[in-house]
């Protein structure tokens, strides 16, 4: 889906022609705006909503996954005995 960003851009560029980079961004090329040893990605919101709802999903299947695995090593209880202990 997406690939690596080939170039970074500095502040002061970034800067310079911000409406261009907002509008790189806003069609999905996110872009790296760096400023000496801190870099940043600079994303459409689309994007960063789809990325956060992406590993919200990952961490709910891994715990799903774990209780899965959870659940078969403990002692199963029968449909039939839990109505019973309920009184259903």
């Amino acid at each position: 889906m997406y690939a690596k960003i080939p170039k970074n851009v500095g502040i002061t560029e970034f800067r310079k022609d911000l409406s261009a980079y907002f509008k790189k961004a806003i069609s999905g090329e996110p872009v790296v705006v760096s400023n000496e040893n801190i870099q940043a990605i600079f994303i459409d919101l689309v994007t960063y909503n789809n990325l956060i709802q992406a590993y919200e999903d990952k961490k709910d299947s891994e715990v799903m996954i774990k209780t899965i695995i959870e659940n078969r090593v403990k002692k199963k209880v029968e449909w039939q005995d839990l109505k019973k202990k309920l009184k259903l």
